[in-house]
């Protein structure tokens, strides 16, 4: 699998201030950062290769190889796995979680020449990805949908009482919208559609020109209550 992105955010003063990076010499510098790029660019947290394609990778020879393994184990830059390394409960010096062996041991390398480097950082990367993955489908295969805000404008009654209806009044305007008892509420009217707060309004002879929505609920709920509807 190949990395589609031609660029990746690199935090110069993260790598810069690693301890574990400012105790490798340059030549291991040089070794860590090729082995970075080539993980990025296969969009993976490990790398898998023999000791002279590592050295291949950075143009250094096999004793500064030797070193940068043994500073990488030393200083747990990361992750390095041998051939029979598995079960994976503590590697590098390093006591690893169950999730975090499942992968290391899945990364294991088989040839006998063959070393595994895995980037700490880029696993755990990959962990939170996988988790994701996993709550996501067993949401879909429950069935579960976000949760959404309930329309309080469908919350009435159908036997509930009636303010006196202007002639021709609107069907809309009928039924007044409240909290169950058919009194108009804040809440209620806040959600209303703009046109049918109007209607309101003028039922109960509230101006509406040059009201705020804030301005004209509250003329309309003093309103109301003066007809004996709040």
């Amino acid at each position: 699998m190949s990395n589609d992105l031609d660029w990746e955010k690199w935090y110069w003063r993260k790598w810069k201030a690693d301890r574990c990076v400012r105790r490798l010499n340059g030549a291991s510098r040089a070794i860590w950062f090729e082995v970075l790029g080539d993980m990025w660019e296969s969009d993976s947290a490990s790398w898998t290769g023999a000791k002279e394609d590592l050295a291949a990778v950075a143009n250094v020879s096999l004793e500064e190889v030797d070193d940068f393994l043994a500073a990488a184990v030393r200083g747990q830059l990361c992750y390095v796995l041998w051939p029979g390394d598995e079960p994976v409960d503590n590697c590098c010096g390093q006591p690893v979680d169950e999730d975090t062996s499942r992968h290391l041991c899945a990364l294991v390398p088989k040839s006998p020449e063959s070393v595994t480097l895995v980037s700490r950082r880029k696993l755990r990367g990959e962990n939170r990805r996988e988790y994701e993955r996993l709550r996501k489908r067993q949401q879909r295969s429950r069935g579960t949908r976000p949760a959404t805000v309930p329309d309080k404008t469908k919350n009435k009654t159908k036997n509930s009482p009636k303010p006196p209806q202007a002639e021709g009044a609107p069907e809309s305007a009928k039924k007044p919208p409240g909290n169950g008892s058919g009194k108009p509420s804040w809440n209620t009217l806040w959600a209303m559609p703009d046109g049918l707060l109007c209607e309101m309004a003028k039922r109960y002879g509230v101006a509406t020109h040059g009201k705020e929505k804030g301005d004209l609920v509250k003329a309309v709920l003093e309103a109301a209550k003066e007809a004996g509807d709040g």
